[in-house]
């Protein structure tokens, strides 16, 4: 696989993303939306099935709401890739809501309650690495990606 960083033991090291929960990311009834939670978690998972080549898109999604997060909460996005099959990966991860301010010691999000839990299957199309989306586009929901 190419362009991926690689844990000390040599798999694949997590996607993650990070996302401080503002009032505009929340419904009516002050918890983040599901809609927001669903777009973060399939950027996730994408992100952690790359391998360099080609375009990625979803075959099958599953995740499960484990419970919610409020405004100004700090949500921890991971995924890791389990493996793959020719064009096909299989990826799993969690958002977790971290319990305390972002520091070094907390990079894990291991910390906090889990929001969300999901699976996926991930096909590749096309043979060449698409061009990034510019960090502008994300703007609005002002992820931080820390791979």
């Amino acid at each position: 696989m190419k362009n991926r960083r690689k844990t000390h033991d040599g798999t694949l090291a997590p996607k993650t993303f990070w996302l401080r929960v503002q009032e505009r990311h929340c419904n009516s009834s002050i918890i983040v939306h599901g809609g927001l939670l669903m777009t973060l978690v399939d950027m996730t998972m994408v992100d952690a099935a790359r391998d360099g080549n080609g375009d990625w898109v979803t075959i099958s999604f599953d995740s499960h709401f484990v419970s919610s997060a409020q405004l100004g909460d700090l949500l921890h996005s991971t995924a890791v890739c389990t493996r793959r099959t020719g064009r096909t990966a299989f990826v799993r991860g969690a958002i977790t809501k971290v319990t305390y301010p972002r520091s070094a010691k907390d990079e894990s999000g291991q910390d906090g309650t889990e929001v969300i839990t999901f699976s996926g299957v991930f096909s590749r199309v096309g043979g060449t690495k698409p061009a990034r989306l510019q960090t502008t586009e994300w703007n609005s929901m002002e992820l931080m990606d820390t791979a």
